[in-house]
Protein backbone atom coordinates (compact mmCIF):
# COMPACT_ATOMS: atom_id res chain seq x y z
CA UNK A 1 0.00 0.00 0.00
CA UNK A 2 1.82 2.88 1.07
CA UNK A 3 5.82 2.84 3.02
CA UNK A 4 6.26 3.60 6.55
CA UNK A 5 8.05 6.80 5.33
CA UNK A 6 5.49 8.41 3.06
CA UNK A 7 1.67 9.38 3.69
CA UNK A 8 -1.81 8.10 2.21
CA UNK A 9 -1.08 9.61 -0.94
CA UNK A 10 2.53 8.28 -1.04
CA UNK A 11 4.12 11.63 -0.29
CA UNK A 12 7.23 11.10 1.49
CA UNK A 13 7.91 12.50 5.02
CA UNK A 14 10.36 13.88 6.84
CA UNK A 15 10.66 13.29 10.00
CA UNK A 16 13.47 11.82 10.99
CA UNK A 17 17.58 12.05 10.73
CA UNK A 18 17.28 9.03 8.48
CA UNK A 19 15.39 9.93 5.64
CA UNK A 20 16.91 12.97 4.98
CA UNK A 21 19.52 11.85 2.29
CA UNK A 22 16.55 10.43 0.33
CA UNK A 23 14.51 13.75 1.13
CA UNK A 24 16.98 15.56 0.11
CA UNK A 25 17.35 13.35 -3.45
CA UNK A 26 13.43 14.02 -3.69
CA UNK A 27 13.84 17.75 -3.74
CA UNK A 28 16.83 17.59 -6.43
CA UNK A 29 14.75 15.34 -8.85
CA UNK A 30 11.73 18.04 -8.73
CA UNK A 31 14.15 20.96 -9.32
CA UNK A 32 16.85 20.09 -11.11
CA UNK A 33 15.07 20.63 -14.36
CA UNK A 34 14.01 24.26 -13.42
CA UNK A 35 17.76 25.27 -13.25
CA UNK A 36 17.75 25.74 -9.24
CA UNK A 37 18.72 23.09 -7.90
CA UNK A 38 22.45 24.40 -7.97
CA UNK A 39 20.56 27.54 -5.42
CA UNK A 40 18.89 25.23 -3.48
CA UNK A 41 21.68 22.54 -2.59
CA UNK A 42 22.82 23.53 1.17
CA UNK A 43 26.09 22.51 0.10
CA UNK A 44 26.90 24.97 -2.43
CA UNK A 45 28.42 28.29 -0.39
CA UNK A 46 26.02 30.96 -0.14
CA UNK A 47 28.13 33.22 -1.97
CA UNK A 48 27.94 31.41 -4.86
CA UNK A 49 24.65 30.25 -4.56
CA UNK A 50 22.82 33.74 -5.61
CA UNK A 51 24.92 33.46 -8.70
CA UNK A 52 22.64 30.65 -9.93
CA UNK A 53 19.68 32.85 -10.39
CA UNK A 54 18.71 34.27 -13.22
CA UNK A 55 17.67 38.09 -11.94
CA UNK A 56 14.04 39.95 -13.25
CA UNK A 57 14.89 40.64 -16.72
CA UNK A 58 11.74 42.70 -16.31
CA UNK A 59 8.01 42.55 -17.76
CA UNK A 60 7.68 43.73 -21.35
CA UNK A 61 9.87 44.70 -23.84
CA UNK A 62 8.64 44.89 -27.16
CA UNK A 63 9.75 42.96 -30.59
CA UNK A 64 12.35 45.08 -32.80
CA UNK A 65 10.60 46.86 -35.94
CA UNK A 66 12.27 48.21 -38.90
CA UNK A 67 10.03 50.48 -39.52
CA UNK A 68 10.17 52.11 -36.47
CA UNK A 69 13.80 52.73 -36.87
CA UNK A 70 13.61 53.82 -40.20
CA UNK A 71 10.85 56.54 -39.00
CA UNK A 72 12.92 57.01 -36.19
CA UNK A 73 16.11 57.97 -38.64
CA UNK A 74 13.73 59.76 -40.87
CA UNK A 75 12.47 62.00 -38.18
CA UNK A 76 15.82 62.97 -36.67
CA UNK A 77 16.50 66.94 -36.58
CA UNK A 78 17.52 68.43 -39.80
CA UNK A 79 21.63 69.16 -37.61
CA UNK A 80 22.00 65.39 -37.04
CA UNK A 81 24.43 63.48 -38.90
CA UNK A 82 21.51 61.00 -40.01
CA UNK A 83 19.26 63.72 -41.75
CA UNK A 84 22.17 64.26 -44.41
CA UNK A 85 22.36 60.81 -45.48
CA UNK A 86 20.52 59.27 -48.60
CA UNK A 87 17.64 56.78 -48.48
CA UNK A 88 20.10 53.84 -49.23
CA UNK A 89 22.68 54.69 -46.15
CA UNK A 90 19.78 55.24 -44.13
CA UNK A 91 18.15 52.13 -45.03
CA UNK A 92 21.49 50.06 -44.38
CA UNK A 93 21.97 51.92 -41.05
CA UNK A 94 18.38 51.10 -39.91
CA UNK A 95 19.08 47.40 -40.93
CA UNK A 96 22.11 46.93 -38.86
CA UNK A 97 20.20 49.24 -35.89
CA UNK A 98 17.28 46.32 -36.55
CA UNK A 99 19.95 43.43 -36.25
CA UNK A 100 21.22 44.46 -33.16
CA UNK A 101 17.72 45.32 -31.21
CA UNK A 102 16.75 41.60 -32.92
CA UNK A 103 19.47 40.08 -31.13
CA UNK A 104 19.19 41.55 -27.91
CA UNK A 105 15.17 40.93 -27.94
CA UNK A 106 15.80 37.36 -28.58
CA UNK A 107 18.77 37.39 -25.40
CA UNK A 108 15.44 39.03 -23.65
CA UNK A 109 13.30 35.99 -24.50
CA UNK A 110 15.57 33.75 -23.10
CA UNK A 111 16.37 35.22 -20.17
CA UNK A 112 12.80 35.96 -19.48
CA UNK A 113 11.96 32.01 -20.10
CA UNK A 114 14.53 31.10 -18.52
CA UNK A 115 13.84 33.05 -14.82
CA UNK A 116 9.80 31.90 -15.49
CA UNK A 117 11.42 28.16 -15.48
CA UNK A 118 13.40 29.12 -12.23
CA UNK A 119 10.53 30.89 -10.69
CA UNK A 120 8.14 27.79 -11.04
CA UNK A 121 11.03 25.61 -9.78
CA UNK A 122 11.56 27.78 -6.55
CA UNK A 123 7.49 27.32 -5.87
CA UNK A 124 7.68 23.70 -7.07
CA UNK A 125 10.33 23.28 -4.05
CA UNK A 126 8.56 25.45 -1.48
CA UNK A 127 5.32 23.70 -2.04
CA UNK A 128 7.54 20.16 -2.17
CA UNK A 129 8.77 21.15 1.07
CA UNK A 130 5.74 22.40 2.87
CA UNK A 131 3.90 18.77 1.51
CA UNK A 132 6.31 16.56 2.90
CA UNK A 133 6.81 17.94 6.86
CA UNK A 134 4.83 17.19 9.48
CA UNK A 135 3.15 20.07 10.85
CA UNK A 136 5.22 20.00 13.88
CA UNK A 137 8.43 20.07 12.00
CA UNK A 138 7.16 23.79 9.92
CA UNK A 139 8.73 25.05 12.93
CA UNK A 140 11.80 24.75 11.28
CA UNK A 141 10.76 26.86 8.29
CA UNK A 142 7.96 29.01 9.10
CA UNK A 143 9.84 32.63 10.11
CA UNK A 144 11.96 32.03 6.46
CA UNK A 145 11.40 33.92 3.74
CA UNK A 146 14.34 32.59 1.71
CA UNK A 147 14.22 28.70 0.35
CA UNK A 148 17.34 28.06 0.66
CA UNK A 149 17.58 28.85 4.37
CA UNK A 150 14.17 26.93 4.39
CA UNK A 151 16.45 24.15 3.53
CA UNK A 152 19.66 24.87 5.24
CA UNK A 153 17.33 25.20 8.41
CA UNK A 154 15.68 21.29 7.64
CA UNK A 155 19.89 20.21 6.94
CA UNK A 156 20.48 21.16 10.57
CA UNK A 157 17.52 19.90 12.07
CA UNK A 158 17.72 16.58 10.12
CA UNK A 159 20.59 15.57 8.59
CA UNK A 160 22.61 13.14 9.79
CA UNK A 161 26.12 14.59 9.69
CA UNK A 162 24.73 17.01 12.34
CA UNK A 163 23.48 14.37 14.57
CA UNK A 164 25.47 15.15 18.54
CA UNK A 165 23.06 13.00 20.34
CA UNK A 166 25.97 10.60 20.41
CA UNK A 167 27.73 12.53 22.23
CA UNK A 168 25.26 12.64 24.56
CA UNK A 169 24.60 9.16 25.15
CA UNK A 170 25.84 7.20 28.19
CA UNK A 171 28.83 4.62 27.57
CA UNK A 172 27.92 1.79 26.44
CA UNK A 173 27.64 -1.42 29.43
Amino acid sequence: MYGINSDVLGRPRLFKRSQWTRWLLLLKQRTVTYEVWEYLDPKTPDESAKSFLIPDPGLYRSKPSLYRILLKIKNAPQDSECSKRDPMEEYTLATEEYAIEETDYLLWEERKARWIRQQEGLWIALMFIHSTLLPKQHQFITNQGDIRQMIKDLEDAFSPENDLSHFFRPPFR
